[in-house]
């Protein structure tokens, strides 16, 4: 048996059925904290404490829904570690766990708490930034390189390096006129369109890399699509 919470009485339980009802109560609390724990365990990556990828996806297309209908814009950010793999290969893998561990706190020092930041997969990371345009978001990449810029994890020969690429899509704010959103908005334009903001701060985190790493690269502006099938298929 674990403890998962107390509850607190401020005054002697005097009736007869308090006992009863404050062990009812007792019961559906130790429920609903046990259900907060097991949706923690599902969303959140245990390495480096961000969100899981199917987290992110559905995070993500409630956010676009919301930018359309509040006219504001929205920046993706995508990390990759820099030589990750020679991490792994000279130092162990535990030594590529704690590089990670460090960069997921660091994005949550660096990042509102109406920010996202979330494990893509492997040694990828992406933030989600709503209400941000591409100078603020270009302010927070420069925030999370400067933390990490001498940031070191130890290994079994001394301190390692961590280091990032990053590469960063913006969203302007729309500007469709009331008659030209259809209702409801299908779910796919915002799955293309989620998708489309990840290959364009791909091509940044690319570009990062080219320029030697630890430095981040704004992509190609992503524009809202016109409403219709013929764009949706060329991005599916």
């Amino acid at each position: 048996m674990s403890v998962l919470g107390v509850v607190y009485l401020d005054r002697a339980a005097r009736e007869s059925g308090d006992a009863e009802l404050l062990g009812l109560l007792a019961n559906q609390a130790a429920v609903a904290l046990q259900n907060a724990q097991l949706y923690q365990m599902a969303t959140v990556d245990a390495l480096t404490g961000l969100y899981e990828r199917r987290f992110l996806e559905q995070w993500l297309g409630r956010e676009l829904r919301s930018a359309l209908r509040s006219g504001q814009p929205l920046s993706l950010v995508m990390l990759d570690l820099d030589r990750f793999k020679q991490i792994n290969d000279a130092a162990g893998h535990l030594v590529g766990d704690k590089a990670l561990a460090l960069v997921g706190k660091v994005l949550r020092e660096a990042t509102r708490d109406s920010d996202l930041a979330a494990r893509y997969g492997g040694d990828e990371l992406t933030l989600v930034l709503p209400n941000t345009p591409a100078d603020g978001a270009a302010a927070v990449c420069e925030r999370v390189l400067r933390l990490l810029e001498d940031a070191t994890v130890e290994g079994p020969n001394g301190p390692v390096s961590v280091r990032v690429s990053i590469g960063c899509a913006s969203l302007p704010a729309s500007a469709f006129a009331p008659g030209e959103i259809p209702r409801p908005v299908p779910p796919e334009y915002f799955a293309a369109l989620g998708r489309a903001l990840v290959a364009a701060a791909d091509e940044g985190v690319y570009a990062a890399k080219r320029a030697g790493g630890h430095c981040a690269r704004l992509a190609v502006p992503v524009d809202w699509p016109a409403f219709g099938a013929k764009l949706l298929e060329c991005w599916a």
